[in-house]
């Protein structure tokens, strides 16, 4: 089963957190705006547009970064 669709299963339960959560962040870099995605076993993704990742100096997919949350919009 893929990720995705283990994030849709457990968002189906009405007894579940939200499947996805969104969050803006002012970086060093550039501020953005992006929503969370629970991975099916724990941890949430958060995916960043090429540009963002070209200008922290990331350029393989699956590469860490550090990410400070300032807000929580939802």
């Amino acid at each position: 089963m893929t990720p995705t669709a283990r994030s849709r299963r457990r968002s189906s339960s009405p007894s579940s957190t939200p499947a996805r959560s969104s969050a803006a962040d002012q970086s060093t870099a550039t501020p953005f705006q992006a929503t969370l995605m629970p991975s099916g076993t724990g941890p949430h993704w958060l995916p960043l547009r090429a540009a963002l990742c070209k200008a922290i100096g990331k350029h393989e997919a699956g590469a860490e970064v550090t990410v400070h949350l300032r807000q929580r919009l939802t």
